[in-house]
């Protein structure tokens, strides 16, 4: 690999530190986005942005902190990671010694330009997933008055279960289209520190599954749901608002 221009690696430093200390979640959004295009573009290792700061181990970042595993969490959190050179792992430890409640952890390892990176995008993506999934159930409650419970639990359901496989494929596509293939393969300093940890995997258990068609519209609006949320990922168009993809008529329901 050549040595990158030191200016493109100036460059992608005060994108990173603009995304990692930045009121203004679209702001942050978009400057992050932007280093990752230019980390893959330029194959700019992290060991040569960390450099100055003399970081030259992986390191450990927690990300979700789960009173129990949660299936859709753990695809997106392997998702993520599989697109910031991270790898993700599950730690399980009891809220209260003593207890028989288990406290299920999220962690990314990676160098620490992409594990932050990853972090940030995970974050967003469950946050979207929250918001427009609510708004989006409301809006079916608002529609049709008198929704049973386990109509609710079914169009929640496949609604999720879209939004994963389309932030999913819309993330493939991007890699195929830019063949970052191997610039997003996880650094031998990742892989070194992955080794060392007796770790739990999670999992990304809906890759390859589809679900019953109960409700064509949960389907199609949760798909698009999470292809807009990938979109965003890649590109500084859209509407963002508190790191939310506005999508519809643009309004969101926070309940």
């Amino acid at each position: 690999m050549t040595t990158p221009n030191i200016k493109i690696v100036d460059r992608i430093r005060r994108l990173l530190a603009l995304a990692g200390n930045n009121p203004s979640a679209e702001e942050a959004q978009t400057a992050m986005l932007h280093a990752q295009r230019l980390i893959a573009e330029h194959g700019v290792d992290e060991s040569t942005l960390v450099a100055e700061q003399e970081a030259e181990e992986a390191e450990e970042v927690d990300v979700e902190v789960c009173g129990k595993r949660d299936r859709y969490y753990e695809s997106i959190a392997v998702i993520v990671a599989n697109n910031f050179r991270c790898s993700p792992y599950l730690s399980h430890n009891y809220a209260v010694e003593g207890r028989s409640n288990k406290v299920t952890t999220i962690r990314f390892i990676g160098m620490p330009a992409d594990a932050a990176a990853a972090k940030l995008v995970y974050t967003m993506a469950r946050h979207s997933l929250l918001t427009n999934r609510a708004a989006y159930i409301a809006e079916r409650k608002k529609a049709k008055s008198g929704l049973s419970p386990s109509e609710v639990r079914d169009i929640r359901l496949l609604w999720t279960h879209s939004f994963v496989q389309g932030v999913r494929e819309a993330f493939r596509a991007q890699v195929e289209e830019n063949n970052w293939a191997l610039v997003l393969q996880v650094p031998a300093l990742v892989r070194q520190k992955i080794a060392e940890i007796k770790m739990g995997k999670p999992k990304d258990a809906f890759s390859d599954q589809t679900v019953r068609d109960l409700d064509r519209d949960a389907l199609v609006k949760g798909r698009q749901a999470g292809e807009a949320f990938a979109a965003v990922s890649r590109s500084s168009g859209g509407a963002v608002e508190g790191g939310v993809k506005l999508i519809g008529d643009g309004k969101t329901n926070r309940s």
